[in-house]
């Protein structure tokens, strides 16, 4: 059928709504690549370079979970020796990749390193983060003096392994190290019970506080920047667990604890922090975006249609590429969320500018729409960011060959 015989009587029923109009901030949109898995169906993000190569996981053929980079196709990292399962947590900028190889059951799993195909044991710990000069940060599990099993925050620098101080209890993890050697984590406090957010200058711990007032409240770190910002999540005075951005000064003394708050009222947690300061999380399983005081969620902000949930984003890198874990059909994937401009006119998203966008236009003016319907929508000057029936004219040029910015 030719469709567009339909634009005029569609419009009829669009011109009646124009004072139904639709708004949208300024907001940034996202193209969805999906990484795909090693074999069979599951695989997820773990860490990403400013390249926009991942490193996480992903199901093999036997089954088994391998650490997996993706550099425009998934790589099998392996394992070690006769371990049948890794993770790859976090990558350089040289592409140097870490991670941890173990078998079901093992107390302390075999750290390693992969970079140009080869995968170097580094020993028994944990590693979480690497920076650009090779400095690697994690944690080891020991039996302590209390005879208990606790986890010890260390860093590894040329095949040396020291351990780091905690905030007065036994157990501690570090989990990223930024370029300057700064590394943020968790604690637990004298009480052995109470978990802190850490920052480690120097070798020195430095407790981060919480959100919340109370000398019991829970909190933890999970990245940082060289701009002296931290996110990780805190509890709060109301009770809920909240992303949180920590903000310190050069000898790291807390500046301000911002809760960056959640979606829906619900909890939220922050994963990663670019240069820029822009945070991104997961809130009641909807991967986020925080950018100037403002949560988003991701799943506004990609093309509607193509069956995406963004249920986590995992980190976020200088040009604001992010990795992020998808669920489609059912299945999760490792995804890679690139920053793109919409197509004006491709209300629909489906990539084309045809009359199958009639439909989706005048249900954006009549019932509002994601935020990538309102972008493409808006094509009437200025781009006020709504969409009404000044748009109207505009669109129907566009489908007819026109100019569609």
């Amino acid at each position: 059928m030719h469709r567009k015989a339909h634009v005029s009587s569609r419009w009829s029923v669009a011109a009646i709504a124009v004072c139904l109009a639709a708004t949208v901030a300024d907001a940034q949109y996202y193209s969805v690549t999906d990484l795909g898995t090693i074999s069979g169906p599951l695989s997820n993000a773990k860490g990403l370079d400013n390249a926009g190569r991942v490193a996480g996981v992903s199901i093999v053929a036997s089954n088994n979970f391998h650490a997996a980079i993706w550099d425009g196709a998934p790589v099998d990292l392996g394992t070690i020796d006769v371990d049948t399962q890794s993770i790859a947590y976090a990558i350089s900028d040289s592409g140097a990749v870490v991670g941890v190889s173990y078998n079901y059951g093992d107390l302390q799993p075999h750290a390693f390193m992969w970079q140009s195909g080869v995968l170097t044991p580094l020993g028994q710990f944990s590693p979480h983060d690497i920076n650009d000069s090779g400095v690697i940060v994690g944690h080891r599990t020991l039996f302590n003096a209390q005879s208990l099993w606790v986890e010890q925050a260390c860093r590894w620098t040329g095949g040396a392994l020291v351990d780091l101080s905690s905030l007065g209890g036994y157990s501690s993890q570090a989990l990223a190290i930024n370029a300057d050697g700064a590394i943020a984590g968790e604690s637990q406090l004298a009480d052995n019970m109470t978990v802190r957010a850490c920052l480690w200058l120097a070798g020195t711990p430095h407790n981060l506080g919480a959100l919340s007032a109370s000398a019991t409240a829970k909190s933890a770190a999970s990245d940082l920047n060289g701009a002296g910002q931290i996110v990780g999540w805190s509890e709060t005075a109301g009770g809920p667990i909240h992303a949180c951005l920590f903000e310190v000064d050069v000898n790291g003394l807390v500046v301000s604890r911002v809760d960056l708050g959640a979606l829906s009222g619900s909890s939220s947690i922050a994963m990663g922090i670019n240069e820029s300061g822009v945070v991104v999380g997961a809130s009641d399983y909807r991967g986020f975006v925080w950018d100037a005081g403002v949560m988003t969620d991701l799943n506004d902000l990609i093309p509607p249609g193509e069956g995406w949930k963004i249920t986590r984003a995992v980190a976020i890198n200088d040009s604001g590429v992010i990795a992020a874990d998808g669920d489609l059909l059912g299945f999760t994937h490792a995804v890679l969320l690139t920053p793109n401009l919409c197509l004006k006119g491709d209300v629909n998203a489906d990539g084309a500018i045809n009359a199958l966008d009639i439909q989706a236009m005048v249900g954006t003016i009549l019932n509002g729409g994601s935020a990538w319907e309102l972008c493409a929508g808006d094509l009437g000057l200025p781009h006020d960011g709504a969409v009404t029936g000044d748009d109207i004219g505009a669109f129907v040029q566009c489908l007819l060959g026109g100019p569609c910015n």
